[in-house]
């Protein structure tokens, strides 16, 4: 039987063909994360991997390398503990360094050391209009129930386009609620390029993992996310063995005491065998029958599910272990990072001034 692996990655399109928007572009991979929490196996099975797999696809030392920003600007959209964010920086950097992201073959940096960020999103911002942004599904979700929205969750998206454009990206591994975004993007670049008569940004398409997004391990109804209050909805990369096992153990499944893969019917469960699969080179469906053949309970499922964890994330825990204390070596990475990010961003936003008058 032929496997398929737990995360591969596709050019996702459900609406348009997007093979020949990039046809005069270099290939430049881009993308961000935000620092409000301990990435969970979520963020990692369905982008941190996909990243690592991406990097090291790549040629040593090629001149266009996956460039990845701890977005620390879009952090601070909704008010956030200053403190607090300041630790989930270098906590977000220690774990994308454990995951396997190179430093040396991937540029890493913090957006808030690339002031071109800001610059270019006054400059997009002027080709958008109120009714677009309003549009926006994230900002309709987030805003509802504010009695006072703040500007920068109106304009988020605006600044998320700055991002990918500022490196001219071409190619952005994203999650599905994201894609509405990105198709403003796409649709920024071309109105900018219609409006100066020159083809200079690429209209970026997505990557979309096709890992399945797991679960909220609380409520099945939900995808497992860093902003859930309850941290036993998710484990996160850094959760100590003790502290997995507890969360698998009150995981919400059902009544049902065997096991099957049912993703609608059985979202819980289901969750915790994709899980399994994903750890492992196993289909959910082998996973299915050899719990069947062997008639293993729920209970002894989860045990098991908690022990593949684990096991699965000791190299990371590790290696995180010996990096979170070491601010100096993360400074490091971060700057030189932040270095390589403003040299391309620079010659970037310059031709961008010239286009628009500026320059």
């Amino acid at each position: 039987m032929i496997k398929t692996l737990p995360v591969i990655t596709r050019a996702y399109s459900t609406r348009h063909n997007y093979k020949s928007d990039l046809d005069k572009h270099t290939k430049q991979v881009y993308s961000g994360i935000q620092p409000t929490s301990i990435p969970h196996l979520g963020n990692y099975f369905g982008a941190i991997k996909q990243w690592v797999d991406i990097q090291n696809k790549q040629r040593p030392h090629q001149s266009n390398p996956l460039i990845i920003s701890i977005v620390d600007l879009h952090a601070i959209t909704m008010p956030k503990d200053p403190r607090l964010l300041n630790d989930y920086i270098y906590k977000c950097a220690a774990t994308l360094l454990s995951c396997g992201i190179d430093p040396e073959r991937t540029i890493l940096y913090k957006q808030s050391q690339v002031a071109y960020h800001g610059q270019l999103s006054w400059i997009l911002g002027c080709r958008v209009t109120l009714p677009q942004l309003s549009r926006m599904h994230q900002y309709k979700t987030k805003s509802d129930g504010l009695s006072e929205v703040p500007l920068g969750l109106f304009t988020y998206p605006v600044l998320q386009a700055a991002d990918i454009l500022l490196f001219r990206g071409t190619h952005v591994p994203i999650g599905e609620d994201q894609l509405q975004h990105l198709e403003l993007c796409r649709s920024i670049a071309e109105k900018f390029n219609n409006a100066y008569g020159i083809d200079f940004f690429p209209r970026p398409v997505p990557i979309e993992s096709e890992f399945t997004r797991l679960k909220s391990l609380r409520d099945p109804a939900k995808k497992m996310s860093k902003s859930d209050p309850d941290a036993g909805s998710r484990i996160e990369l850094v959760d100590p063995a003790d502290i997995i096992e507890k969360k698998i153990r009150k995981s919400v499944t059902d009544s049902m005491r065997l096991i099957s893969y049912d993703p609608k019917g059985r979202p819980g469960l289901s969750t915790l065998i994709d899980l399994e699969a994903a750890c492992t080179d196993l289909l959910p469906e082998e996973i299915a029958e050899r719990c069947l053949l062997q008639a293993t309970d729920k209970a002894e499922y989860k045990k098991h599910v908690s022990k593949v964890l684990v096991e699965h994330l000791r190299p990371i825990q590790a290696k995180y272990s010996r990096l979170i204390d070491d601010k100096k070596y993360l400074n490091s990475i971060l700057d030189d990072g932040a270095r390589r990010a403003n040299s391309i961003a620079e010659n970037n936003f310059r031709q961008i001034c010239k286009i628009v008058g500026c320059g």
